[in-house]
């Protein structure tokens, strides 16, 4: 519903005022990606924009002007040209639309320097999420008290849910309603260790059952992701996956390790933690930070080539990119479980 609503959004506000007067911004690149394809608009991560646009590239960029405009040459000239024709780039149009999603994420100072920013240009801000998600990591709370205090639109049907009692389940729990608990115990939502397990025991029989319940939707075609509130939780569930996996022959023994103590095989689900502009599929696209990746091929150097986990909208195999070793043992994780942080926004059959 939100996406839907914010495509038809954008579409108008373009068609009645200027093309290329709405930009989105999203808490990270591949949210960025995702909502930009949706949206047919440009989108860029709330960091990037700050950093182009008032921080230390648009302070950079103002120097080299100072210093080509000084140098009343033609090469001086033409480079300015190029540093105020970049620089506009990372400014709002006048009587634009500045979106910003998952707007729950955003700390309070950035939220405060994108309304002064909207402000100089004339446009409006526009913040989408939900007050009742994940704060940001930094100082927050703007977001939900604009919610609570001042006029809002709120989508009120949920398209996502078969079952009317699961739509009403969550929101309850949304709320923090303690009878939401009771739905999801008994529609069987909730499982507990059995009763007697001893006390050191418990965890390990929670995780081994999330895996093993995950291993069979994986097996039955769904596409399904372990969700965990830390990141030691998600790094033992990765493990613990991936030790499921190669015991079924899916995936290779032997890996190379990873930043956080696993190891990534061929076959394996991987994802990366970085955003590497400068390191590009051969579909041309850049690694962003959360991209999933299917691990192809183990190359000696600690190096390995991986493929997109979606194929192309054509037909061909999906686009191919090469992480050299130092990438692979600082920003890549396996990608079968996620923080509950990384896993906002993504979209998964179970």
């Amino acid at each position: 519903g939100k996406t839907t609503t914010l495509r038809v959004l954008s579409t108008i506000w373009q068609r009645t005022t200027d093309p290329g007067t709405v930009q989105a911004l999203a808490p990270s690149a591949t949210a960025a990606a995702t909502l930009q394809a949706a949206l047919g608009v440009p989108c860029e991560t709330t960091a990037k924009w700050l950093h182009e646009s008032t921080g230390p590239a648009a302070e950079q960029r103002a120097q080299m002007l100072q210093v080509a405009t000084a140098a009343r040459t033609a090469a001086g000239t033409a480079l300015a040209r190029d540093l105020i024709v970049e620089q506009q780039r990372w400014t709002l149009p006048q009587g634009g639309l500045l979106i910003v999603d998952e707007a729950s994420l955003t700390d309070t100072r950035t939220l405060a320097e994108l309304a002064r920013q909207a402000d100089a240009a004339g446009a409006r801000v526009l913040l989408v999420g939900d007050p009742a998600q994940h704060d940001p990591v930094g100082a927050g709370g703007a977001f939900g008290m604009l919610a609570r205090h001042t006029r809002h639109a709120e989508l009120a049907r949920h398209h996502r849910y078969t079952h009317t009692r699961e739509a009403q389940a969550t929101l309850r729990l949304r709320n923090g309603d303690p009878a939401a608990l009771h739905d999801y115990i008994t529609h069987h939502r909730m499982h507990a260790a059995p009763t007697g397990t001893h006390p050191g025991a418990e965890r390990d029989h929670i995780l081994d059952a999330a895996v093993t319940a995950w291993a069979a939707d994986q097996a039955a075609g769904k596409q399904s992701l372990l969700i965990a509130a830390d990141t030691t939780t998600a790094t033992d569930l990765n493990a613990r996956a991936r030790t499921t996996r190669v015991a079924a022959g899916q995936v290779s023994a032997q890996g190379l390790p990873l930043r956080d103590g696993t190891t990534a095989g061929i076959g394996d689900l991987i994802r990366t933690r970085h955003n590497t502009r400068g390191l590009t599929d051969t579909a041309g696209h850049w690694i962003r930070n959360g991209d999933p990746l299917h691990v192809a091929t183990l190359l000696p150097d600690g190096s390995l080539i991986a493929r997109r986990t979606t194929p192309p909208p054509d037909g061909r195999e999906p686009a191919a990119v090469h992480l050299p070793a130092p990438y692979v043992a600082e920003h890549v994780d396996l990608g079968y479980a996620l923080t509950t942080y990384r896993a906002q926004s993504l979209t998964t059959d179970t």
